[in-house]
């Protein structure tokens, strides 16, 4: 049980992230340019198989 105890403070923290994020699409525009040139920079060569574009594709429609 004492795993679970971290659970709950994590998904009110990731809700409030993507409700603000969802409101506020100039700073979602910011942290995706900030994500995708990490991305680039670190998992250049990841990114090449068909299954990481679907859920890269997946990840950037919602």
């Amino acid at each position: 049980m004492l795993w679970a105890a971290g659970f709950e403070p994590v998904r009110i923290t990731l809700a409030w992230i993507l409700a603000f994020l969802g409101t506020h699409p100039e700073v979602k525009q910011l942290v995706q340019q900030e994500v995708e040139a990490l991305a680039t920079r670190f998992c250049a060569d990841k990114w090449d198989s068909s299954s990481s574009d679907a859920i890269w594709e997946a990840i950037r429609s919602m």
